[in-house]
Protein backbone atom coordinates (compact mmCIF):
# COMPACT_ATOMS: atom_id res chain seq x y z
CA UNK A 1 0.00 0.00 0.00
CA UNK A 2 2.90 2.32 0.54
CA UNK A 3 4.38 1.75 -2.03
CA UNK A 4 1.48 2.01 -4.18
CA UNK A 5 1.31 6.04 -2.72
CA UNK A 6 4.91 6.81 -4.14
CA UNK A 7 3.92 4.50 -7.65
CA UNK A 8 1.90 7.38 -8.86
CA UNK A 9 2.19 6.35 -12.80
CA UNK A 10 1.32 2.55 -11.31
CA UNK A 11 4.27 1.79 -13.75
CA UNK A 12 5.92 -0.55 -10.59
CA UNK A 13 9.07 1.80 -10.07
CA UNK A 14 9.46 4.55 -7.91
CA UNK A 15 11.34 7.38 -10.05
CA UNK A 16 12.82 10.44 -8.80
CA UNK A 17 10.14 12.60 -10.01
CA UNK A 18 7.48 10.50 -7.95
CA UNK A 19 9.39 10.89 -4.84
CA UNK A 20 9.58 14.61 -5.51
CA UNK A 21 5.65 14.56 -5.59
CA UNK A 22 5.85 12.85 -2.58
CA UNK A 23 8.79 15.17 -0.68
CA UNK A 24 6.88 18.53 -2.07
CA UNK A 25 3.81 16.74 -0.16
CA UNK A 26 5.41 17.06 3.13
CA UNK A 27 7.08 20.41 2.39
CA UNK A 28 10.30 19.00 1.44
CA UNK A 29 12.25 20.31 -1.47
CA UNK A 30 14.88 18.22 -1.91
CA UNK A 31 17.62 18.43 -5.03
CA UNK A 32 17.73 15.74 -7.59
CA UNK A 33 21.00 14.27 -6.07
CA UNK A 34 19.26 13.85 -2.71
CA UNK A 35 16.22 12.35 -4.14
CA UNK A 36 18.72 9.96 -5.75
CA UNK A 37 19.85 9.39 -2.52
CA UNK A 38 17.33 8.70 -0.82
CA UNK A 39 16.58 6.20 -3.80
CA UNK A 40 20.06 4.38 -3.25
CA UNK A 41 19.26 4.59 0.42
CA UNK A 42 16.29 2.55 0.38
CA UNK A 43 17.93 -0.19 -2.47
CA UNK A 44 16.66 0.94 -5.22
CA UNK A 45 18.74 0.58 -8.50
CA UNK A 46 21.54 2.73 -10.06
CA UNK A 47 19.00 3.83 -12.50
CA UNK A 48 17.17 6.09 -10.09
CA UNK A 49 14.00 3.97 -10.04
CA UNK A 50 13.03 1.85 -7.08
CA UNK A 51 11.08 -0.85 -7.69
CA UNK A 52 8.15 -2.87 -5.83
CA UNK A 53 10.53 -5.73 -5.10
CA UNK A 54 13.35 -3.93 -3.91
CA UNK A 55 10.74 -1.98 -1.49
CA UNK A 56 9.70 -4.75 -0.23
CA UNK A 57 12.87 -6.69 0.44
CA UNK A 58 13.53 -3.40 2.50
CA UNK A 59 10.57 -2.88 4.00
CA UNK A 60 9.93 -6.69 5.37
CA UNK A 61 13.52 -7.52 5.53
CA UNK A 62 13.46 -4.53 8.15
CA UNK A 63 10.69 -6.56 10.11
CA UNK A 64 12.69 -9.73 10.15
CA UNK A 65 16.29 -8.62 10.20
CA UNK A 66 17.73 -8.00 13.73
CA UNK A 67 19.50 -4.86 12.46
CA UNK A 68 15.59 -3.52 12.57
CA UNK A 69 16.43 -0.55 14.44
CA UNK A 70 19.07 0.81 12.00
CA UNK A 71 16.99 0.13 9.18
CA UNK A 72 14.24 2.29 10.36
CA UNK A 73 16.85 4.88 11.19
CA UNK A 74 18.00 4.95 7.82
CA UNK A 75 14.17 5.74 6.12
CA UNK A 76 13.89 8.18 8.85
CA UNK A 77 17.29 9.79 7.90
CA UNK A 78 15.79 10.39 3.97
CA UNK A 79 13.45 12.65 5.83
CA UNK A 80 15.84 14.76 8.32
CA UNK A 81 16.46 17.69 6.53
CA UNK A 82 19.57 18.67 8.73
CA UNK A 83 20.93 15.16 8.98
CA UNK A 84 21.16 16.21 12.87
CA UNK A 85 18.77 13.43 13.83
CA UNK A 86 15.22 15.39 14.40
CA UNK A 87 12.03 15.60 12.33
CA UNK A 88 9.48 17.92 13.27
CA UNK A 89 6.04 16.63 14.59
CA UNK A 90 4.58 18.48 11.56
CA UNK A 91 6.72 16.34 9.64
CA UNK A 92 6.30 13.17 11.33
CA UNK A 93 2.44 13.53 11.05
CA UNK A 94 2.79 14.20 7.14
CA UNK A 95 4.65 11.22 6.74
CA UNK A 96 2.55 8.64 8.83
CA UNK A 97 -0.25 9.57 6.76
CA UNK A 98 1.36 9.57 3.21
CA UNK A 99 2.65 6.14 4.08
CA UNK A 100 -1.10 4.91 4.91
CA UNK A 101 -0.96 6.04 8.25
CA UNK A 102 -4.58 7.42 8.53
CA UNK A 103 -4.58 7.98 11.97
CA UNK A 104 -6.88 10.20 13.72
CA UNK A 105 -5.23 13.61 15.24
CA UNK A 106 -6.47 12.07 18.74
CA UNK A 107 -4.97 9.41 17.86
CA UNK A 108 -1.55 10.89 16.41
CA UNK A 109 -1.47 13.30 19.61
CA UNK A 110 -1.63 10.54 21.91
CA UNK A 111 1.35 8.26 20.06
CA UNK A 112 3.55 11.63 20.09
CA UNK A 113 2.70 11.80 24.04
CA UNK A 114 3.40 8.39 25.03
CA UNK A 115 6.35 7.66 22.96
CA UNK A 116 8.20 10.54 21.21
CA UNK A 117 9.74 13.33 23.24
CA UNK A 118 9.37 16.72 21.26
CA UNK A 119 11.38 19.60 21.88
CA UNK A 120 8.46 22.28 23.41
CA UNK A 121 10.31 25.40 21.26
CA UNK A 122 10.81 23.67 18.43
CA UNK A 123 8.43 20.92 18.07
CA UNK A 124 10.60 18.62 16.81
CA UNK A 125 11.53 14.75 17.93
CA UNK A 126 14.61 13.09 18.22
CA UNK A 127 13.68 9.87 16.03
CA UNK A 128 16.07 7.68 17.31
CA UNK A 129 14.65 7.83 20.57
CA UNK A 130 10.93 7.65 19.04
CA UNK A 131 12.12 4.32 17.08
CA UNK A 132 14.05 2.58 20.05
CA UNK A 133 10.77 3.18 22.04
CA UNK A 134 8.46 2.10 19.12
CA UNK A 135 10.57 -1.37 18.79
CA UNK A 136 10.37 -2.29 22.09
CA UNK A 137 6.94 -2.17 22.29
Amino acid sequence: EAFHLFDKDRKGTVTIQELRVVMESIDQNPTDNELKDMIDAIGGDKDGKLTYKEFEKKMTGSLKSSNTEQEILEVFQVFDKTGEGFISETELRKLMKNLGQNLKDEDFDEIIEREAEVDEKTRMVEYSKFIKKLIKK
